[in-house]
C-alpha cells in the first residue's frame, strides 16, 4: 500500500471518528467538548427551526444550549459515512437517526442527514460547515425542518397500482 493510500485511510477514519465523538458529546450534554470538534469560523445551519445559519463555536454552543433543554434524553445514532478527501480539506454525508425524549414524555425519531466540510489543522480535523437535511420525523414534530429533496419522477412504483 502506497503512502498517499494509507494516508487517505487515516485521514477517512479520523473522520469518522470526529462525526462519532460528536454524537457521543451531543448525548452526554457535554456542549463544551462538543463546541470543541468544529473550527473556530464554522458555520453550522441545523434547519430553520433551529435558528437557521449560525457562525462560530459560541453561537453554536448557544443554540445546543437553547435547543437540548427541552429534551430528557437524546441517542444520536450514525449509519453510513461518505468521504471525500481534498488534501487537509474534506467533505462528508453521514446518515443520522436522532432519538428525543422531550421532557413531557413525549417522542420524536429524526432521520436526517450532516452534510459536512472539513478541515485538517495541526493535525486535528474539525467540522468547519455542517447542513442538516432530514428525510423522516416520526413523533412530536414541533419545528421546521429542511427535508431533502426526493426526486419521484424517476420512481417506477410512484404511480403503481397496489
Amino acid at each position: 500500500m502506497d503512502t498517499k493510500t494509507l494516508k487517505d485511510l487515516l485521514d477517512q477514519q479520523n473522520i469518522r471518528d470526529v462525526l462519532s465523538k460528536y454524537c457521543e458529546l451531543l448525548d452526554e450534554n457535554k456542549l463544551d467538548e462538543v463546541v470543541q470538534l468544529f473550527s473556530a469560523d464554522c458555520v453550522t445551519d441545523y434547519g430553520p427551526g433551529r435558528g437557521g445559519p449560525g457562525v462560530g463555536p459560541e453561537v453554536l454552543r448557544k443554540r445546543f444550549q437553547n435547543n437540548l433543554t427541552g429534551f430528557l434524553r437524546t441517542h444520536h445514532q450514525l449509519g453510513q459515512i461518505r468521504i471525500s478527501l481534498d488534501g487537509d480539506k474534506a467533505t462528508s454525508v453521514a446518515y443520522v437517526i436522532a432519538d428525543h425524549e422531550l421532557r413531557n414524555g413525549k417522542r420524536e425519531t429524526v432521520r436526517m442527514q450532516y452534510w459536512d466540510r472539513l478541515v485538517c489543522t495541526n493535525g486535528r480535523w474539525r467540522i468547519a460547515y455542517r447542513e442538516t437535511r432530514a428525510t423522516i420525523v416520526d413523533g412530536e414534530v414541533r419545528i421546521e425542518r429542511v427535508m431533502l429533496p426526493r426526486n419521484e419522477a424517476t420512481s417506477t412504483l410512484a404511480n403503481a397500482a397496489p
